[in-house]
C-alpha cells in the first residue's frame, strides 16, 4: 500500500473524529463526504504519477462543507523511481458564507452604496501621487464636509468618479460614517446616518471600524473590492 493512500486513509479517519460526525450522522450520511472518501482509496496512475480518482473535485467538496480550506499534506510519489514529496491544497476564492451573502444581496436586490462619510483630515489622502489638500479640494465625489462615492457593489466601480484621477484614500471617520443601500430603481433598501465605517469600505487594510482605506485607479476602479452584506447588518437583523 502506497505512503500517498496510507495518508488518504489517515485524512479520513481524521475527518470522522470531528463534530460534524456528530451532527444526526450528517457527515457519514453526506454524498460529498462518501465521494471523497471512495476517491481517496482508490488510487490510479496518471502519466506516471501517483493520484486520487476525482481527488480534486470532491477535495474541493470538502472545501464548500467546511467553508475553509481542504489539505493533504507530507505526501509522497514516484516518478521515474525520483521521490517527490508534496501537498495537496484547495482553497475556494469563494467560500460558502459569501456565496450565501451574495444570493441575500441579490435577493435584496442590492445594487448601490452611496457613502456619507465625515472626513476629519483630508490630507491623509493622495490624489494621483499627491497629498490633497486640508479641505479636500483634489478628491472626486466630495459634498460639503462628506465624501460621498456612488459605488456599484457587484463591480467595485464608483459611478461618480471624476475619470482620469487616481486615489489612495486614508481617511479617519470614527463613528461618523453614513451609508445608504439603493436597488435597482433608486429606492433606498436600508441606510446608517452616522456609526462605525464597514470593512467593506477597507479592503486595503484592516479599517477597524474607523477607517477608509483603498485604494482608486483612474477610472474609478475600487482595488480588491469585495462587498460583504454582514457588515451593513444590526446584530438584530436576520
Amino acid at each position: 500500500m502506497s505512503n500517498l493512500r496510507n495518508l488518504a486513509l489517515d485524512l479520513i479517519d481524521q475527518i470522522e473524529m470531528t463534530d460534524f460526525a456528530d451532527q444526526g450522522g450528517y457527515l457519514k450520511n453526506n454524498v460529498a463526504y462518501q465521494n471523497l472518501k471512495t476517491a481517496l482509496e482508490t488510487v490510479i496512475h496518471v502519466n506516471e504519477e501517483q493520484s486520487f480518482k476525482s481527488g480534486i473535485n470532491d477535495l474541493v467538496k470538502v472545501a464548500v462543507r467546511d467553508n475553509g480550506v481542504a489539505l493533504l499534506n507530507n505526501c509522497e510519489t514516484l516518478i521515474k523511481d525520483q521521490k517527490f514529496s508534496f501537498e495537496i491544497e484547495v482553497r475556494l476564492k469563494t467560500n460558502a458564507q459569501e456565496t450565501e451573502l451574495t444570493k441575500k444581496s441579490d435577493s435584496m436586490n442590492i445594487k448601490t452604496l452611496i457613502v456619507k462619510a465625515h472626513v476629519r483630515y483630508w490630507e491623509d489622502t493622495t490624489i494621483n501621487g499627491v497629498d490633497d489638500t486640508e479641505d479636500g479640494a483634489n478628491i472626486p465625489c466630495k459634498q460639503g464636509e462628506m465624501w460621498c462615492p456612488q459605488i456599484n457593489v457587484e463591480t467595485g466601480i464608483i459611478e461618480n468618479w471624476e475619470i482620469g484621477k487616481t486615489a489612495l484614500i486614508h481617511y479617519k471617520v470614527s463613528d461618523c460614517c453614513g451609508w445608504e443601500l439603493l436597488d435597482s430603481n433608486g429606492q433606498i433598501v436600508k441606510s446608517q446616518n452616522d456609526g462605525y465605517v464597514p470593512d467593506t469600505l477597507s479592503p486595503a487594510e484592516h479599517g477597524y471600524g474607523d477607517y477608509i482605506i483603498m485604494n482608486i485607479d483612474v477610472n474609478g476602479q475600487i482595488d480588491k473590492w469585495k462587498f460583504n452584506l454582514d457588515d451593513f447588518q444590526d446584530e438584530d437583523d436576520d
